[in-house]
């Protein structure tokens, strides 16, 4: 089974939080070639609006590996929406996300 890979780490702010805070970005993941930074919020997903995690996880399965989503973001005080192109979960990765 192919698992999508968006390549970013991300957190709950909390219940009160614009979005995903984003922790982490894999060098050379999609995320990291659409420009996502550590700090970025991840504020919707092919225009659905998350706040945690499980909100954005059925919307990345849904799409599948390949397939070109747009992540809109609050970065500071601006706005912005990325388009990425879905990797597969690398091998590497696989035990990371089972646990």
């Amino acid at each position: 089974m192919r698992r999508p890979w968006l390549g970013a780490t991300v957190q709950s702010a909390g219940s009160q939080s614009v979005g995903l805070l984003v922790v982490r970005v894999i060098p050379g993941s999609p995320a990291a070639k659409a420009g996502i930074r550590a700090g970025d919020f991840i504020v919707s997903v092919n225009g659905i609006r998350v706040h945690q995690l499980q909100d954005m996880i059925p919307v990345i399965q849904r799409a599948g590996v390949g397939t070109i989503i747009r992540v809109g973001l609050l970065r500071g005080t601006e706005n912005l929406t990325v388009s990425l192109r879905l990797g597969e979960l690398p091998v590497t990765h696989r035990a990371l996300a089972a646990g």
